[in-house]
């Protein structure tokens, strides 16, 4: 199974889900990691949004901002979508400096587990979400990147993580707030459940403060199944979603992605048991972390 955001595949499922429109589209903008700030890069598909990514920094009072696939802005009230469910989400990440300059340290975590925030997203302080950076960097998952590697430009992708919400239809709602996006990736004090559903891991990155300002490109892309109301061109392209039996999909996961723990996730989702939640734990012993890096990025 290909989950890269580079692929153009429709994704087969294990159910008979009926026909749907297959779109994807990408949102580019630029990031710079800074003097005095770190910086967290969000990117997840929600399954009914365009909105892929946010970046929010630990100044005192947070900078938010959510991007989104312009062409999925629309919600179903007003000319998008009806419904859509995810298939594909990840991003591409290249640092734009002088090869003299390339400096600084950034960390990427792909992880299915809800963040647990301390206040609500409009609530949150500088020293709470540099507290949230810093339990990211704690994870045993973490993997850590210097600015030199992504002198060329690199692909993460991110996987299944809730099997029912992977492949449920949703109302389309266009593109999301900060607290709509957020609450599709974490929970906090005062939220009563999780209001936005969770089909799809979230990968997170830290971009670490440097000396020189580093000039970066963020392509997040975003793939989904959709459909459109019956006058529209949307639901005349619509076709069958294809099928494929679960013992299919193991085997095409294990081709996807050989190496990893991961691939029990994947598992999960192939054959509907539950998806593991990782924990934000303790930082991997070194040992470890260098057997991980040695079997290369995803």
């Amino acid at each position: 199974m290909d989950f890269s955001p580079h692929s153009h595949q429709p994704i087969p499922v294990d159910d008979m889900s009926g026909s749907a429109f297959a779109i994807d589209g990408s949102v580019r903008f630029s990031l710079s990691s800074s003097v005095t700030r770190r910086q967290l890069l969000l990117v997840t598909n929600t399954g009914q949004s365009g909105s892929v990514a946010m970046v929010i920094d630990d100044a005192t009072t947070p900078a938010m901002s959510v991007r989104s696939i312009p062409l999925l802005e629309t919600g179903h009230t007003s000319g998008g979508p009806t419904t859509g469910r995810a298939m594909r989400a990840g991003f591409e990440l290249c640092n734009m400096s002088p090869q003299q300059d390339l400096q600084g340290a950034v960390y990427v975590l792909q992880v299915d587990a809800r963040f647990a925030l301390p206040a609500a997203p409009v609530d949150l302080t500088g020293l709470q979400v540099g507290a949230w950076m810093d339990r990211i960097l704690a994870h045993d998952d973490v993997k850590l990147y210097n600015a030199a590697h992504f002198a060329t430009a690199r692909t993460f992708s991110c996987l299944p993580a809730n099997p029912t919400d992977y492949k449920d239809f949703r109302l389309w709602n266009g593109g999301d707030t900060d607290t709509e996006f957020l609450q599709h990736l974490a929970t906090w004090s005062g939220l009563t459940g999780p209001d936005g559903h969770h089909p799809m891991s979230t990968l997170a990155v830290v971009f670490e403060t440097v000396t020189t300002p580093q000039p970066f490109v963020v392509k997040a892309t975003g793939q989904y199944y959709t459909r459109w109301p019956l006058d529209t061109i949307g639901s005349s392209a619509e076709k069958p979603i294809p099928y494929a039996s679960t013992d299919v999909i193991v085997t095409s996961s294990k081709a996807a992605d050989p190496h990893t723990g991961r691939l029990s996730k994947v598992l999960d989702v192939a054959s509907q048991l539950a998806s593991l939640h990782p924990s934000i734990g303790h930082k991997a012993m070194h040992g470890r972390r260098m057997i991980r890096d040695n079997l290369g990025t995803r």
